[in-house]
């Protein structure tokens, strides 16, 4: 299994996977020019995507969608909610596209198990997603969570034991509650509807993590209330603490102006932590 992130953070997402001849995006938050560009780089192109799995309707999420789907015509898969709930120039032109694809469910698609669940965002029904691959008998496993005000323990018991975390640090709670925000909108991040902090982000991972765990990635962060280094240090600090664990050289923070190289996921035997 390859992944890579082409954006991640509120001004827009988009996130690559791929397993053998199956290729997807989550999300099409970026331009189509960005999308191609980046494609291109992991040697692959938009005519080569199986399809498009959308998260939420929100608009860091499908702001791409309409040009994308235009000029390619690929399957994109999201719940009946999350389609309703689209602008109605997108859903005019995802006819004959779109495939609903339920919350809490699972499909296969060549040699990707894909898992979807419900997170806790203030959308119309947001789901989350949870990649398998099954090589040589060895599951392996990518855990995507963002966009949620918290992780339940329905949610730790669907992710937990996975390969590779992508998880959500959006803020830090000191600068969100000090900086130039609106309260409302200040509110709305720190509900339980709203963004999951850096805090929040290290004690889920310190309950999730095991010995299988080979990257962690942190994503969606916000680039008004939130610094990368500080990202890093609260989950590098509570792993530490929690579970005498030196997460530091397998640590990954993803951004929204930097796309990513492909990681790789492989079989335990033969891993390497990077």
């Amino acid at each position: 299994m390859e992944y890579a992130f082409i954006s991640s953070g509120s001004s827009g997402n988009a996130f690559f996977i791929k397993s053998g001849e199956t290729e997807f995006l989550i999300d099409v938050g970026v331009s189509t020019r960005r999308i191609e560009q980046a494609l291109k780089a992991y040697h692959t192109s938009p005519e080569r995507l199986t399809g498009i799995f959308i998260s939420h309707e929100h608009r860091d999420h499908v702001q791409g969608l309409d040009v994308l789907t235009k000029r390619y015509e690929i399957p994109v898969y999201m719940n009946r909610e999350t389609y309703a709930s689209l602008p109605e120039k997108i859903k005019t032109r995802l006819r004959g596209m779109w495939q609903e694809f339920p919350t809490g469910t699972r499909h296969r698609f060549g040699s990707l198990q894909v898992e979807t669940f419900s997170v806790s965002h203030d959308a119309k029904d947001p789901m989350m997603f949870r990649f398998v691959e099954d090589p040589l008998g060895q599951a392996l496993t990518l855990a995507f969570v963002t966009d949620t005000g918290y992780i339940s323990d329905k949610m730790k018991e669907t992710i937990y034991d996975a390969h590779v975390y992508v998880i959500e640090a959006n803020h830090d709670e000191s600068i969100l509650r000090l900086g130039r925000y609106p309260w409302h909108l200040k509110q709305r991040i720190l509900s339980d509807e709203g963004h999951l902090s850096n805090t929040a982000a290290a004690y889920a991972l310190s309950e999730l993590i095991t010995n299988k765990t080979m990257r962690i990635h942190l994503a969606h962060l916000s680039e008004e209330n939130n610094f990368p280094d500080l990202a890093r240090l609260a989950v590098e600090q509570t792993i530490m603490e929690d579970r005498g664990r030196d997460v530091r050289s397998w640590l990954h923070v993803a951004l929204a102006k930097q796309p990513t190289s492909l990681f790789t996921i492989e079989p335990v035997s033969t891993h390497h932590r990077t």
